[in-house]
């Protein structure tokens, strides 16, 4: 499939998400206790706001420890957030 729009063919070719990363748009990380409803467990904060899904639902994890490791996930990353060097926070 031909598109005009090269930001639409590498979209849909799937090259946007291997060559795109967004600005880190955050200073401070920090962690707290979670209790919503069933969950419990601890979330991440970013500037005071809580860390989402990709697909927008609240980002948890079920142990203080498991906070801290990705607490230094989003920590390590520097002027670009690079996905794939957040393997925890991928694949939770």
């Amino acid at each position: 499939m031909m598109f005009k729009n090269w930001k639409l063919s590498r979209f849909f070719s799937g090259g946007l998400s291997a060559t795109h990363h967004v600005r880190k748009f955050y200073k401070n990380v920090t962690i707290e206790p979670f209790v919503e409803a069933d969950d419990k467990g601890f979330t991440v904060r970013l500037d005071g706001r809580s860390a989402k899904t990709a697909d927008g639902h609240k980002y948890f994890v079920p142990t203080e420890y498991l906070a801290h490791l990705v607490a230094l996930e989003f920590l390590a990353q520097e002027e670009y957030i690079v996905a794939n060097s957040m393997p925890l926070v991928d694949n939770i």
